[in-house]
C-alpha cells in the first residue's frame, strides 16, 4: 500500500463472528500504512439486491462508517472487467471496488450450502458472486449448478489477474461458531491455497449425534445462520431439483419444523423451502421481496417455497409428528432440537434417541427437561433458555 491510496475491504452478508473487531483491525493496518480504507459490501443480490438493503446488513453486524471508522461504498453498479477465456462469457466486477487503487478479499472459507467442489464458499466466490453484484450473482446462477462449480474458479482467476485484488483473508469457524483460523494470502497464492483451507474447514463442521429423525426442530434460521438459513450440510436436505445426486433428499429427518427468523436477516427468508412447517409468526416475519430477489438470482426457487403454516409452535410440532412418515407416541417419535445449524454441539432430544446418544460417548447429558409452551403455543424450552 501507499500514502493516499484507497484500499477496499470486502464484507459479505454472512453473520462471522468478531466480524467487527476483524474489520476494525484491517482499517487500522490500511491507515497504519498511509491509505485510506473503504468498505464494499460483496454480497450479490442479498439485501434485497439494493445498495440501501446491503447498508442495513452490514449495519445489523456492527459494520458502519462509525464503528469500524471507514466509509461503506455501496453500489449494485458493475463494470464488464473482461471476458473469462474458457466459457467466453463477460465476468462482472463491482463499479465502486473498481475504482479503487486495491481490495482486499476477506471471507469466511467453509462448505457450500449448494453444491460440493474444489471451490466452495471463500474468496474465490465472494471475488464472483459478492463483487459482482446483483448482476454478476444472476449471471452465474443463471447456469445452475454447472454455473457455481466451472464458472466460479474461471471467473475468479479472471478477476485475480485483471482485477485490482491486494490480497486475501481466509477465515474458518470451529464447530462452535467461533472463530478458529485467520490465513493471510497473497494474490498468487488464493487460487491453489484455497481448496486446502476448504477441506480443513470442513473439519470443523459441527455434526449431529443422531440421524434417521422423525422430526427435527431448528428454533431459528437466517442468512447469518447460512446461505440458505438451513445448512444442507447439516441436515442432508438440499432441496435443488436439479441435483440428481441428492437434491429431492429429505435428509437426516423425515420433517423438519422451523420456529422463527432471525433479526439479521431482515426478513429475508430464503430456504424457508427446506422447512416443512412454520408457525404463523414466521410467516409474518417474510419480507417477500428480499426473498424472492435472493431466490430467483440463485435459480434454486424450491428453496423460496412457503411450507405449510401452523397457528403456532405447538401446532407445527404436532403436526410435523402426526406427518412424519410412521406411527408414533410421544415415547416412541425420534425428534431432536437445536438452536439453528451454527449451533449444533448442544441438542435435545425425545426419550427415544437418549440411549442412542449415550452410546456415542462424547456427548454429555445434562438432565431431563420438561417440553413447555405457552398459552398461545409459543414453545418456551428453547436451547439458549437451558444454558
Amino acid at each position: 500500500m501507499k500514502k493516499g491510496q484507497e484500499i477496499g475491504l470486502t464484507i459479505g452478508s454472512r453473520g462471522i463472528d468478531r466480524m467487527q473487531e476483524l474489520v476494525k483491525e484491517v482499517v487500522l493496518h490500511i491507515k497504519s500504512q498511509g491509505a485510506q480504507p473503504v468498505i464494499i459490501p460483496a454480497m450479490g443480490s442479498h439485501g434485497g439486491a439494493t445498495a440501501e438493503g446491503q447498508r442495513e446488513v452490514l449495519a445489523s453486524y456492527g459494520i458502519t462508517e462509525e464503528q469500524v471508522g471507514a466509509p461503506i461504498r455501496a453500489d449494485m453498479e458493475t463494470i464488464e472487467l473482461g471476458t473469462d477465456p474458457e466459457s467466453g462469457l463477460p465476468v462482472y466486477f463491482d463499479r465502486q471496488a473498481s475504482l479503487l487503487d486495491g481490495v482486499i478479499l476477506m471471507n469466511r472459507v467453509k462448505a457450500h450450502t449448494d453444491f460440493h467442489s474444489t471451490y466452495e464458499s471463500g474468496l474465490m466466490k465472494i471475488s464472483v458472486i459478492g463483487l459482482g453484484n446483483h448482476k454478476g450473482a444472476e449471471h452465474v446462477h443463471f447456469h445452475g449448478l454447472d454455473g457455481l462449480t466451472k464458472l466460479i474458479p474461471s471467473f475468479a482467476r479472471t478477476i485475480l489477474s485483471k482485477g485490482n485484488i491486494f490480497f486475501g483473508i481466509a477465515l474458518m469457524e470451529n464447530a462452535s461458531d467461533t472463530l478458529a483460523e485467520i490465513h493471510l494470502l497473497q494474490k498468487d497464492e488464493i487460487a491453489d491455497r484455497e481448496p486446502g483451507l476448504l477441506l480443513r474447514s470442513k473439519e470443523y463442521l459441527p455434526r449431529l449425534p443422531v440421524g434417521n429423525l422423525d422430526v427435527m426442530v431448528v428454533e431459528r434460521m437466517g442468512k447469518n445462520i447460512s446461505g440458505v438459513g438451513i445448512d444442507p450440510n447439516i441436515t442432508g436436505r438440499r432441496g435443488i431439483r436439479s441435483d440428481a445426486d441428492n437434491g429431492n433428499a429429505s435428509g437426516i429427518a423425515n420433517r423438519i419444523v422451523c420456529l422463527d427468523l432471525t433479526p439479521e436477516c431482515h426478513g429475508n427468508a430464503l430456504g424457508m423451502g427446506l422447512a416443512d412447517f412454520v408457525p404463523r409468526h414466521f410467516y409474518e416475519q417474510i419480507d417477500f421481496q428480499k426473498t424472492y430477489a435472493n431466490v430467483i438470482t440463485s435459480g434454486f426457487v424450491e428453496r423460496g417455497f412457503v411450507p405449510l403454516v401452523m397457528e403456532n409452535d405447538f401446532q407445527a410440532i404436532d403436526t410435523a409428528i402426526q406427518c412424519c412418515g410412521r406411527k408414533v407416541d410421544d415415547a416412541t417419535v425420534r425428534l431432536l432440537q437445536i438452536q439453528d445449524t451454527l449451533s449444533a454441539r448442544q441438542v435435545l432430544v425425545s426419550p427415544a434417541l437418549i440411549d442412542e446418544v449415550a452410546e456415542l460417548g462424547h456427548w454429555q447429558d445434562m438432565g431431563e427437561v420438561e417440553y413447555l409452551f405457552d398459552d398461545q403455543g409459543t414453545l418456551k424450552t428453547r436451547i439458549k433458555s437451558l444454558t
